[in-house]
């Protein structure tokens, strides 16, 4: 049968192979070299495979990143993001495995060498009416033109404008729908994007 993993192709999608076995949930590339590839595995309510792995060969080998970064049977769903203007900035949205809650928002600024916890994002930010969303509610983006934009969304969508230091929800100044689950940015013009939402 089907494998829950990340799978690659190099003929276009004729033919496919297994890189990445786990339940994969965002996956990166390093857009100044392609080699360099992360993949966050976030099995919802918990697993021994669940963390964020990087390749440096293109995906032919993986290796789990742990400092800084939470337990690993803390770890559920993930959402992962490379600053496009500086590759070696990270962000990684996490839910706790056990109630769906905010485990952290993490940084890394030496291509997952090692992460921080940036404090100041709600602790509410995958809770809604008291119960978690980051099962299934669960988004990270950067800013295609500058590394220390960064969209964190859960229940509500969440911007900051400093490398996570400070946060502000956007949700409700603009009177969006709860629940995003994707963000897309235009590639012709990075000021407009979409947020896509249940």
């Amino acid at each position: 049968g089907r494998s829950t993993a990340l799978w690659k192709s190099t003929d276009g999608g004729q033919s496919w192979g297994v890189i990445l076995r786990g339940a994969v949930t965002d996956f990166s590339l390093n857009p100044a070299d392609s080699s360099v590839a992360y993949a966050a595995l976030g099995y919802f309510s918990g697993s021994n495979d669940n963390g964020i792995y990087r390749s440096t060969d293109g995906g032919e080998n993986w290796s789990r990143l742990t400092s800084g970064l939470p337990d690993q049977f803390t770890m559920g769903r993930i959402a992962l993001a490379v600053a496009p203007t500086e590759p070696s900035t990270l962000y990684a949205l996490i839910a706790r495995s056990s109630d769906f809650k905010l485990n952290g928002i993490y940084r890394s600024l030496n291509g997952g060498d090692s992460w921080g916890r940036l404090s100041s994002l709600s602790e509410d930010v995958l809770t809604e009416d008291g119960a978690g969303q980051g099962a299934f509610n669960l988004c990270l983006e950067v800013d295609p033109r500058d590394g220390a934009v960064v969209y964190a969304g859960g229940s509500d969508l969440w911007k900051s404008s400093d490398y996570g230091a400070n946060w502000q929800s956007l949700s409700v100044v603009a009177g969006l729908h709860e629940d995003p689950h994707a963000i897309v940015f235009d590639p012709a013009d990075p000021q407009s994007f979409y947020l896509v939402g249940d």
